[in-house]
């Protein structure tokens, strides 16, 4: 409640500082620090969510906690050199005020995916008083020094995302000295003898042929979530990406509250019931309790969804203000396609559960091609309303086809 409550006031702070010119420039270099995220940390987070419980079932979190810190040296070294690349090439063809955008952005996904990497092992052993604490702290943060910067240095988009950067390292950092301070934690982390050997090799093995299906989830969860923003960009102007991207976000942040308490709460239980999947026993246990928890998730949807339809005008002003509120009818549809697409997200989880994330990369594939050919079809003639309706037709089509994916899983096991 604490992070929704500073989302809104984010929200409702940046809107009215920038305007939505800036705020739609905001917002693009929000989907590049959300492309580093999903395409080089999103895999590792997975996987370290999915494999504590493996490997503390065998007593082993010592060779997990090695190998999850030799992938993300690798993935550091490699955004480094990305990073470097992109902002040179940026700074010569589009002027600096882009070049600095990207770097921050690209900065600040890097600090996200170490924060996230920390937040899915406390998440999996169960501490979830701290990762709800570092969530909440990193949003009131971004808030409170972007504001900070805004006032010392001027309403841009650029110190809005410095300020984002500074915060994320600031949890970050007091993230990895508590992590290292818990006696459940840090004794696996200091103990490394297997930093050289054949475990530690089999670990990483193992996390990335789970992880590896996850960098193509990235490539559609990132074109589900941050193109249209471009595709805006492209139909209209930085203008009209400021006022979609705010409402997004106002209809997103109580789904992602919602999905992300329940998830964080039942996902890690799912997967300790699940455990290595060796036996049907495991297997039941752990799809009972997804199975009730995706209809307690259906049943919140609905409640959503009738709320932002009946209050869309009221909502988006509040939380914006007039000039942001002129497409506030796009609020309930956008509320119905994120519902849509967690709750096919949410049921992913069965599949996970028995090490088979591959089996949703045609679902995603099905998820994007719904999205992207609805944004061509509506978005010319029904402008921002067009996406919003192209985003609940994607939602739809993605948890039609990953139900159909669990029914083939099922019937296989059977």
């Amino acid at each position: 409640m604490f992070a929704f409550l500073g989302g809104f006031l984010t929200i409702k702070v940046l809107t009215g500082e920038l305007g939505p010119h800036a705020y739609g420039q905001l917002a693009l270099g929000v989907s590049a620090a959300g492309a580093v995220h999903m395409f080089i940390y999103g895999p590792i987070e997975q996987s370290a969510l999915r494999f504590v419980s493996v490997y503390k079932e065998r007593g082993q979190l010592d060779v997990l906690f090695a190998a999850l810190r030799t992938c993300h040296g690798y993935a550091a070294a490699i955004l480094g050199v990305v990073i470097a690349i992109v902002t040179i090439v940026l700074q010569f063809s589009a002027g600096s005020k882009w070049s600095v955008l990207i770097f921050l952005a690209l900065t600040l996904g890097l600090l996200s995916g170490v924060s996230s990497t920390l937040s899915s092992v406390q998440s999996a052993l169960r501490k979830r008083s701290a990762v709800a604490l570092f969530q909440a702290s990193d949003v009131w943060l971004r808030l409170l020094l972007s504001v900070a910067g805004i006032i010392w240095f001027g309403s841009t988009a650029n110190i809005a995302l410095l300020g984002f950067c500074l915060a994320t390292v600031t949890t970050a950092t007091i993230q990895i000295t508590r992590t290292l301070r818990s006696p459940e934690i840090g004794p696996h982390v200091h103990f490394d003898h297997a930093s050289n050997g054949m475990e530690k090799r089999d670990a990483i093995s193992k996390l990335t042929a789970y992880g590896r299906p996850y960098i193509a989830f990235a490539a559609f969860s990132w074109f589900s979530i941050y193109c249209d923003r471009w595709l805006v960009l492209a139909y209209l102007d930085e203008r009209a990406v400021g006022i979609y991207a705010a409402i997004f976000q106002i209809a997103s942040a109580p789904i992602a509250l919602f999905f992300g308490i329940t998830n964080q709460f039942l996902v890690p239980m799912i997967f300790d019931r699940a455990g290595a999947a060796t036996s049907q026993r495991q297997i039941r246990s752990s799809e009972g309790l997804l199975n009730a928890a995706v209809a307690f998730c259906f049943v919140g949807l609905l409640g959503i969804t009738g709320i932002a339809a009946l209050f869309a005008g009221s909502l988006v002003t509040l939380v914006t203000n007039a000039e942001f509120s002129t497409h506030a009818e796009i609020l309930w549809i956008l509320c119905a396609g994120i519902g849509l697409n967690n709750l096919g997200q949410m049921l992913t989880v069965k599949g996970l559960a028995l090490n088979q994330p591959r089996k949703y990369i045609l679902p995603k594939f099905i998820q994007l091609c719904l999205l992207i050919a609805g944004i061509f079809a509506l978005a010319k003639p029904l402008g921002l309303l067009g996406i919003a309706l192209a985003h609940c037709i994607s939602g739809a089509g993605y948890l039609l086809a990953v139900v159909l994916t669990n029914w083939r899983i099922q019937h296989v096991a059977n």
